[in-house]
């Protein structure tokens, strides 16, 4: 399966074919102000696993309908950096992104290791200190009216997919969004794990809410839907050893090792209602 981007492209905008599979998209500003920056995209992306995870990563982390002119995507885990930061990189060809570390106090070591990591210059990187983070987070940013626009365009064709159809995408997009927005929730005075979670924006993120649902469903995976909105949340949680089952068996833990090293870790510590973990662990490996 293929998304075709000229056919995403809005009426008006300029086409330039250009040569090895890319084309160029401008448009010119009517009256005052500067035309828009153009970019160089490829004609078309193949819809692979790769592909569903990184969007449906960014869905969960990044923010996309408050801007028109900027894509911003922040993590904590290194792994989902990479992720989505290469997947717009080598995508898109995009390459010119905004850097910043935000963080209690910058460690020794940190711009190095970013900038290795992503294979980026320590120059790009800023640096934003403030008691108010808990955890080190590693933010890009990507600025351009028309490829905001073109992406979104792209997320909508993404959920237009009959996922009925497709199992091995409907999973990558679930591994994605659980990397992102995921949960392995631990009560650590009685020592099990209470349950697997999706979180969501309680005003904005209804309806995402109900399309994981439904992809979960497909999975037989059962799930509950939680609305709090005192705290402005809704989630979906997972519970019971035969759903955890399930979620391994689909790969859901792989994206984030922070998460699947909190289960994994704990499986082999905790205690699961009315299961012996030895139980979960023949499960998880059958």
């Amino acid at each position: 399966m293929k998304i075709n981007i000229i056919e995403l492209i809005p009426r008006g905008w300029n086409i330039e074919i250009l040569k090895n599979n890319f084309i160029k998209v401008s448009y010119e500003t009517l009256g005052r102000g500067n035309d828009p920056k153009s970019f160089i995209l490829p004609k078309e992306i193949l819809v692979n696993g790769n592909l569903i995870e990184s969007l449906s990563a960014y869905i969960g982390d990044g923010k996309l309908s408050e801007d028109v002119g900027h894509l911003d995507f922040t993590s904590k885990d290194s792994d989902i950096i990479k992720l989505v930061h290469d997947f717009f990189k080598n995508t898109f060809n995009i390459e010119k992104m905004y850097y910043r570390i935000s963080c209690k106090k910058l460690t020794k070591n940190s711009i190095n290791y970013w900038a290795d990591y992503l294979k980026i210059s320590k120059k790009d990187i800023r640096i934003r200190e403030s008691h108010r983070f808990r955890h080190e987070c590693f933010n890009f940013q990507i600025s351009g009216k028309i490829f905001v626009e073109i992406f979104k365009r792209i997320i909508a064709e993404i959920f237009k997919i009959n996922f009925l159809e497709y199992p091995s995408l409907r999973q990558a997009f679930l591994r994605g969004l659980f990397a992102a927005d995921g949960s392995v929730n631990i009560n650590k005075q009685e020592n099990y794990l209470v349950y697997i979670g999706y979180h969501f924006s309680y005003n904005k993120e209804e309806k995402l809410a109900e399309f994981v649902q439904k992809l979960l469903k497909m999975e037989g995976i059962e799930s509950r839907l939680i609305l709090r909105e005192d705290k402005g949340e809704r989630y979906l949680q997972i519970t019971n050893w035969r759903n955890y089952s399930k979620c391994w068996k689909i790969s859901l833990f792989d994206l984030c090792k922070r998460k699947k090293d909190v289960f994994v870790w704990k499986l082999d510590r905790i205690k699961l209602r009315g299961h012996r973990s030895d139980d979960l662990k023949l499960a998880l490996m059958t």
